[in-house]
């Protein structure tokens, strides 16, 4: 199970992780069910900006006992994607993709053609992408 996130406010990311996570395991477990028939769920943020400097195309955050340095297994995880990375790798042209306010200059036929609010009309921009600012839509 899977729930993605496109963010442009910084604010409370491990608060609203955290939250999407709790409603999203919550709604897997049928009344009765053993906690063992829980299977591998994904929150998943795209950041508008690098919030941890780092430059890392994506921050992973799973479940650590720092005392022991060991990982608790939950198969649950929080991922956040760094939307100003922009390496060679198909991350850095998907996060390129989805600044792109022009559909020609997209790496990504499939957005380019699953979205069409990122077109122009006689050199107007009528639409804009994921981070964007609309214009005139």
């Amino acid at each position: 199970m899977y729930n993605f996130e496109i963010e442009n406010k910084q604010n409370a990311l491990g608060q609203r992780a955290m939250m999407n996570l709790s409603i999203l395991v919550s709604q897997r477990l049928k009344p009765k069910e053993p906690f063992q028939a829980l299977k591998e769920s994904w929150v998943i943020f795209l950041t508008r900006k690098d919030f941890l400097n780092k430059k890392e195309p994506f921050y992973p955050y799973d479940w650590f006992n720092r005392k022991w340095k060991n990982k608790l297994f939950t198969n649950a995880h929080i991922r956040f994607v760094n939307g100003e990375y922009r390496g060679n790798d198909a991350l850095g042209k998907l996060m390129h993709d989805f600044h792109c306010t022009n559909p020609d200059d997209m790496f990504y036929d499939e957005l380019n053609k699953r979205f069409p609010i990122c077109r122009t009309i006689e050199g107007r921009q009528i639409g804009c992408f994921f981070w964007d600012d609309p214009v005139d839509v």
